[in-house]
């Protein structure tokens, strides 16, 4: 079998920004997939880039989106949202940034403490949609938009999804069920 097979080659390959965009001003319970710092480019800063699983039944569930916070904004306006929405994220999840934060740790570009601090974190996030024009591939002059989505707010859960969620929690282990009836030969045949 040819590792190609059943694929035509061409000169263009475009992926969609977005393919299901959920719509302006909707919020959804989600769960934190994934936390990590992004390495700098010569374009693009440092930012922390989290992901954002939906878990709200319907539509959208299983729905994945980066939420990417600039925490070394150079507009001091700016960063100061970035970090306040960062310790947003860690206050609904753990507190482990802020508690390593009031440690004096250094929690900058350490993807463990981040993750630890963050991972399977629930939320409600709202989302809505940005756009952005940008020059149309191999057509000089002509623009096309591009769309995503963006996290525009999160809160906790609502507090009857947190008594389930913590529900869930506690329930004990079913133990495996004996019939008192069966006896057991508790010698070993060898």
């Amino acid at each position: 079998m040819s590792f190609f097979e059943n694929i035509e080659a061409t000169n263009e390959y475009i992926v969609s920004m977005a393919p299901n965009l959920i719509p302006d001003d909707t919020t959804l319970e989600v769960a934190i997939a994934s936390a990590e710092w992004t390495e700098p480019t010569d374009f693009k800063a440092v930012t922390i880039k989290i992901g954002l699983h939906v878990v709200t039944p319907g539509e959208f569930q299983d729905e994945l989106v980066f939420d990417t916070i600039k925490v070394f904004d150079t507009d001091d306006k700016k960063r100061k949202k970035a970090r306040t929405k960062l310790l947003t994220y860690d206050n609904l999840c753990k507190g482990v940034l802020a508690k390593a934060n009031a440690a004096g740790k250094a929690i900058d570009f350490d993807n463990t403490l981040l993750e630890r601090a963050l991972l399977g974190g629930s939320l409600m996030a709202t989302f809505n949609i940005w756009e952005l024009p940008v020059p149309k591939r191999g057509k000089s002059g002509e623009m096309e938009t591009i769309n995503g989505n963006w996290v525009s707010a999160i809160k906790p859960l609502p507090k009857k999804v947190r008594q389930e969620n913590a529900n869930i929690e506690k329930q004990p282990k079913s133990q495996p069920q004996v019939d008192a009836d069966v006896e057991f030969d508790d010698s070993i045949p060898f």
